[in-house]
């Protein structure tokens, strides 16, 4: 992010395009349903995610912009809620045992939110009693580590948004989780 921009920079070559153009008004190029067609007009970008050819910028207000590389222009947008206090704090972009590309977008209104890219939609939309600062898929995409405004974090199951298991000993709120790569930890 650079002045209302996304840029790519290469550090091979040291030089930098831009990506998305935040300045002004940023709307989808394809019909979807579930897009926001009116777009959004200079979005502040909260966190970004990129993988493989997919870029998600979540923003302040909820907005999620997502961006193929390989493609011409947006090809979704998104108002995740209508919360005052919607901010996007964290994007994970990830593949379905399907195949299929989806992204996990926690936000501060308690919500954790499941996009399918494939159908561009909403999957599932977990609810919590407090604002999710970040969340973690596991590596085998069945369990998600919730952290955020309480002390505890918690498990719970990726398809049911079920809790699993209690995370409990930290002494403030938690803004990062990982998962080694043997799952378990």
């Amino acid at each position: 992010m650079s002045h209302m921009s996304v840029l790519h920079w290469s550090p091979l070559t040291s030089e930098k395009h831009e990506v998305i153009d935040l300045q002004g008004h940023v709307a989808p190029c394809v019909k979807h349903e579930g897009n926001f067609y009116e777009g959004f007009y200079r979005t502040h970008v909260s966190t970004l995610a990129v993988k493989n050819n997919l870029l998600v910028a979540g923003g302040f207000q909820g907005e999620l912009i997502c961006k193929f590389l390989d493609r011409e222009g947006i090809s979704y947008c998104s108002k995740s809620t209508h919360d005052d206090n919607g901010i996007t704090n964290c994007l994970e972009i990830f593949e379905k045992p399907s195949g299929s590309v989806h992204f996990l977008a926690s936000n501060n209104d308690c919500g954790l939110r499941d996009f399918d890219m494939e159908k561009f939609q909403m999957c599932n939309h977990f609810h919590f009693d407090w604002a999710v600062n970040h969340t973690s898929l596991s590596p085998d995409g069945k369990i998600i580590a919730v952290v955020g405004d309480n002390p505890d974090g918690v498990l719970v199951d990726a398809s049911s948004g079920k809790v699993i298991h209690e995370l409990s000993g930290h002494l403030d709120y938690s803004f990062a989780s990982a998962w080694n790569p043997d799952g378990r930890t």
